[in-house]
């Protein structure tokens, strides 16, 4: 896919009356968002919201090389299944720029009112661009259905 095909924004983390209370040491935080239509997915429960594969990543400057947070999902609703269902999401990473890669791969339970998304923390990207996908598979009580994969690149 081409980035051109990817809503990828670079924005504040929209806390700026924090940010300017914030310690002169406090390290500044920087969002990456990626999401868009390539992002979204049939529920396994066939009628209910659809899934949501976009993602933010922060990072800030006391990791260098380091996504310090990656939240999947949620990206502006709490709600995201009416009947429920599991996600296991695989989040891989390629630095574009070191040749690097990894991937991690975390169960979710998704529902009304649940947390903020799925978190991953603590990603040892190095500095650079980083390719990030999100895949995985939606488990309901009768159906597995394939996640869309979600791809975009962020800066570290």
């Amino acid at each position: 896919m081409r980035t051109s095909e990817y809503l990828v924004a670079l924005t504040v983390f929209g806390l700026a009356g924090a940010a300017l209370a914030a310690p002169a040491d406090a390290a500044p935080i920087a969002t990456q968002r990626v999401d868009g239509v390539q992002c979204l997915g049939l529920s396994p429960n066939i009628v209910d919201l659809p899934y949501d594969g976009g993602f933010l990543v922060q990072t800030d400057t006391n990791a260098p090389g380091r996504i310090a947070y990656l939240n999947v999902g949620g990206i502006g609703s709490p709600i995201r299944s009416v009947f429920g269902y599991v996600t296991e999401a695989t989040v891989s990473w390629q630095n574009l720029d070191t040749g690097a890669a990894g991937a991690v791969t975390r169960s979710y339970r998704q529902g009304i009112a649940t947390e903020n998304g799925m978190q991953f923390s603590g990603l040892d990207t190095g500095a650079g661009r980083v390719r990030v996908t999100v895949s995985g598979v939606n488990r309901g009580p009768l159906l597995s259905l394939p996640a869309p994969a979600c791809t975009g690149e962020v800066t570290i």
